[in-house]
């Protein structure tokens, strides 16, 4: 049994700070849910990252489809109506490959079993009788089973989840969360005061922490095994052997592909969201380390030889973050550009700037000209080459 955490405090700085406590408190996993009071999951996800805890996003497709780029993140919906499509259109602008594992939150046993065809988790909410989970729990491993399951992400995601609350009496929780686990549950999300403290939640963690419990666990894991092989091929668009043996002749064009793939999202991403945010806002979600190697590493994706005419070679970038300065160079070259972290003593061209800033210039928020004049931006070497950075790099608006 696994646990993760409700976060949904209305304060950024509270969430990130319940976020960042969740690993010591036995959770694999922190929930974080767009709309109502709480803060935006967006920034909380970009600046609570923990090593070895997983952050699901539920987001509300119908409002905004941008997802942050270079975090461990996974994705949820709300069960309604149209879900397989808010669904669609969250992957289809996510900057991930492959992409990140997905849930719906299932109101009802027939989400249920469409979450099972798709081959996405499901999650619920607490049932009067703990012990009907099973017919839920029974309804997706049989719909997953079928041969019309298909993986919508392109990997199956076979876990099923209950939202509980805490309430204040360990042994009481202790006992609904085996009941549910009997019923075939693999996951608690629990929300409430008592999911924030340490001692209450080392004894409900303590409890399944046993040889039985990750016995239990395995089986299930080697019971659904070949529908989950089964599912995840239906979603492959080419028969094995011929994917086999594109992957043997032509691996260098589909990985251009698919970094240029993964470029266009990140930069749809930032497109989508640096206009509408603050530059705390930017800091709190872009100002980490991953999520700047995202940006670079995207960038690199998006060069264009044809544009920097007869330039080959490194150039600079120092970006001031609110952790100090990140200092990358993108080496450029006929053949394509890589990004790699870390200054180069032999640059061509020295670019400095806030991070807030960088991204407004790179949107075409600000332009490029008023940047240097106004001293966010400053550009140090070929200056020549300065000028042909937007195009070089995707477009008249990127930098």
């Amino acid at each position: 049994m696994k646990f993760a955490r409700l976060v949904a405090e209305e304060t950024v700085e509270a969430a990130v700070a319940a976020v960042q406590a969740s690993k010591a408190l036995g959770f694999d996993r922190v929930w974080l849910i767009e709309g109502g009071d709480s803060a935006d999951p967006r920034l909380v996800a970009g600046a609570a990252r923990v090593d070895g805890l997983k952050i699901v996003l539920q987001l509300d497709a119908r409002e905004d489809t941008a997802v942050p780029p270079g975090l461990p993140i996974e994705l949820a919906v709300a069960g309604e109506a149209g879900w397989t499509d808010s669904l669609g259109a969250l992957l289809g602008d996510s900057p991930y490959d492959p992409d990140p594992d997905v849930w719906v939150v299932a109101g009802d046993v027939g989400t249920i079993a469409a979450a099972g065809r798709a081959g996405v988790g499901a999650a619920f909410h607490a049932l009067d009788d703990p012990e009907s989970a099973a017919d839920w729990t029974a309804e997706y491993e049989g719909e997953l089973s079928s041969e019309s399951a298909r993986a919508v992400a392109g990997s199956v995601n076979a876990q099923t989840a209950v939202f509980l609350e805490s309430g204040e009496d360990a042994d009481a929780l202790v006992g609904l969360v085996e009941r549910y686990r009997e019923a075939g549950v693999d996951q608690v999300i629990l929300s409430g005061a008592c999911a924030g403290q340490a001692d209450f939640m080392s004894r409900v963690v303590a409890e399944f922490d046993d040889d039985e419990v990750r016995s239990a666990a395995a089986e299930k894991a080697e019971r659904l095994a070949p529908a989950i092989a089964a599912a995840s091929g239906r979603a492959t668009t080419q028969p094995a052997a011929t994917e086999a043996a594109a992957s043997e002749t032509t691996p260098p064009r589909r990985k251009k592909k698919r970094n240029a793939k993964m470029a266009r999202r990140v930069q749809a991403f930032q497109e989508n969201s640096v206009r509408r945010m603050s530059d705390r806002q930017l800091e709190l979600l872009v100002g980490n380390r991953v999520a700047i190697r995202g940006l670079f590493n995207a960038m690199a994706g998006m060069y264009q030889p044809s544009k920097a005419g007869d330039f080959e070679g490194p150039i600079e970038f120092t970006l001031e973050t609110r952790h100090g300065p990140e200092v990358w160079t993108i080496d450029c070259s006929p053949a394509g550009a890589t990004a790699r972290r870390g200054a180069t003593p032999d640059a061509k061209l020295h670019v400095e700037a806030k991070l807030a800033d960088f991204l407004r210039v790179g949107v075409g928020e600000i332009a490029a000209p008023s940047a240097v004049l106004s001293g966010k931006l400053n550009v140090r070497g070929d200056f020549g080459l300065a000028l042909k950075l937007g195009p070089m790099f995707g477009g008249p608006s990127a930098i």
